[in-house]
């Protein structure tokens, strides 16, 4: 890492990364997902609504000039930062947005039978519209196909290619996988065979120095937010001689040459594209973050962030119960992976409860995740302001809250399981976020059926009603339970999770420190806490 790329000093500007989440310093690796926007970038955008903020190419006075001043100022920003020239830069709301739209610019270009081909990587937002494109079209869909380690089958691309193919549809990284596509190789082997390329940048943009001429794509779409600027705002690029030969898909203000009350005509590209109040000041934004983007160093950044997914990978790799998704060649920025028997969600709502923010579900992918077997992962996605020690707490945590990664011959003992709830509950900070949680708890109790609530199984001195049933099959304890309050019910919640299943001797052996080591015991009233105490017995003496 370059000796003036100092992460300490680049945390400064992410006052974000310095906050504490459940009583534990944030570690946020969910980047993949939206970056954290720099002071720089939040100071501009201040500035530009305490002094500038006016509505862009309409009017002739001071403030309306310097709004579109800056606009335009941004765009030269964007398009210097990606090698184009200004007239190539179209503003959208986001890599979603710029697909969709090019999808219907190109729509009456396409012949039924032609074909679209679209990596088998790919976001939806790089899929779907051109499934709909084909179904509306008669064109045909097809995938390329992905390799033993989860890179793109270039010899499989290049067999696609020899049937007429309108245009390839790829990422430059994988939002699941972080593997890095060889994007020139595919722009030459399309254009060889005479389609167009389109490359999602969404998470491509940090690689570097980003040259759309050496990579001689025909459009790139990518988002503001993924870069340190505002929701909302997004670029898609396309070469000139692309857009003037496109009509535009969206009509209104500031996008024509001449409207009269039976038609119209329309004005040169960008402007053409861009019908309607633009979001100026998200472009604005996007603008400043590529300037500190670019002060920073596109080199340096990528290959920090290519370091960190490298000893994040080593890092899961040594934890037995991970398994992460793909082994490509070459990989930046997110790493997917998945535990044995244990939810995705359910994992992630634990590493959130130490402070760890990673993303879960299927990253809009689907088809992609789907592949590897599973319907579900989690997501840790580093940034060039994450260091190694965050690398190494994900690690520690995913050891500490998911003893079954140590395999099953060391599963958790009851007086582990006991000290993890006490643990994860104390982390969660405040007795009002803890009684939180027990009522979040509650909503998962299985109500019992109103036959079940007889004046036989009332637990006696609860202060409000509690029924308890427990029933010992083979040594071991099973708990059914349920009560008229929230609190209570969270609580017998809490005891299932701890009891229900277990081995009756150990139970009994337990020393129950679970309420005495949290806040719930202190803000019990005495005559609840006596009501908890006499569930506990109940639970302890039941018959082996």
């Amino acid at each position: 890492m370059d000796k003036t790329f100092s992460v300490t000093e680049i945390r400064k500007d992410f006052p974000i990364l310095n906050t504490k989440r459940h009583g534990y310093p944030l570690v946020y690796l969910d980047n993949a997902a939206t970056l954290q926007m720099p002071v720089p970038v939040q100071e501009r955008i201040r500035s530009h609504y305490d002094r500038d903020n006016a509505n862009v190419h309409r009017g002739v006075h001071a403030l309306s000039q310097a709004s579109t001043n800056a606009m335009e100022t941004a765009r030269e920003t964007v398009a210097r930062f990606i090698g184009a020239d200004t007239d190539e830069i179209i503003f959208t709301a986001g890599t979603t947005d710029s697909i969709n739209m090019l999808a219907r610019m190109l729509e009456d270009r396409i012949r039924p039978g032609q074909q679209i081909l679209v990596s088998a990587m790919e976001h939806h937002s790089n899929l779907i519209p051109w499934q709909e494109m084909s179904r509306r079209t008669g064109a045909d869909l097809e995938i390329i196909p992905l390799d033993s380690q989860g890179d793109l089958n270039l010899e499989a691309l290049e067999q696609l290619l020899q049937r007429d193919t309108f245009l390839v549809a790829a990422a430059w990284v994988s939002n699941v996988t972080g593997a890095v596509n060889p994007v020139d190789k595919i722009t030459a082997l399309a254009h060889a065979a005479g389609a167009l390329t389109v490359i999602d940048g969404a998470q491509g943009m940090k690689l570097g120095v980003t040259d759309v001429t050496a990579l001689d794509c025909d459009f790139l779409a990518f988002s503001g937010h993924k870069l340190g600027a505002l929701t909302g705002i997004g670029v898609l690029y396309g070469k000139r001689s692309l857009l003037k030969a496109l009509a535009p898909v969206r009509f209104g203000g500031g996008m024509v040459g001449h409207t009269d009350y039976r038609s119209s005509t329309w004005g040169m590209p960008p402007q053409c594209f861009e019908a309607g109040t633009p979001h100026y000041v998200g472009a604005i934004s996007l603008g400043a973050a590529l300037e500190y983007l670019t002060a920073l160093g596109p080199e340096s950044i990528a290959r920090w962030e290519e370091q960190l997914t490298t000893a994040l990978v080593q890092s899961l790799s040594l934890i037995p119960g991970i398994t992460v998704l793909g082994t490509p060649r070459r990989r930046t920025g997110a790493v997917s992976f998945y535990a044995e028997s244990i939810h995705p969600f359910d994992l992630g709502v634990m590493l959130d409860t130490l402070g760890i923010a990673v993303r879960t579900g299927h990253m809009c992918a689907q088809p992609l995740v789907e592949s590897f077997g599973v319907h579900h992962v989690l997501r840790a996605s580093p940034a060039f302001y994450n260091t190694m020690e965050e690398i190494n707490r994900l690690e520690d945590a995913l050891k500490r809250i998911n003893p079954v990664l140590r395999g099953a011959a060391e599963m958790m003992t009851l007086a582990e399981k006991q000290e993890l709830m006490i643990q994860n509950i104390n982390a969660l900070g405040d007795c009002f976020d803890q009684y939180s949680y027990l009522i979040v708890k509650a909503q998962q109790l299985t109500p019992l059926p109103e036959e079940m609530k007889t004046p036989a199984a009332l637990v006696p001195g609860c202060q409000s009603q509690v029924w308890l049933y427990t029933r010992t099959e083979n040594g071991r304890l099973f708990i059914l339970a349920d009560s008229d309050t929230l609190i209570l019910r969270g609580v017998l919640q809490i005891l299932r999770e701890l009891f229900d299943g277990e081995n009756v001797t150990e139970i009994s052996a337990l020393p129950v420190r679970l309420f005495q080591e949290t806040e719930l015991a202190a803000t019990f009233t005495s005559d609840r806490n006596t009501g908890v105490q006499t569930i506990l017995r109940k639970i302890r003496n039941a018959p082996e």
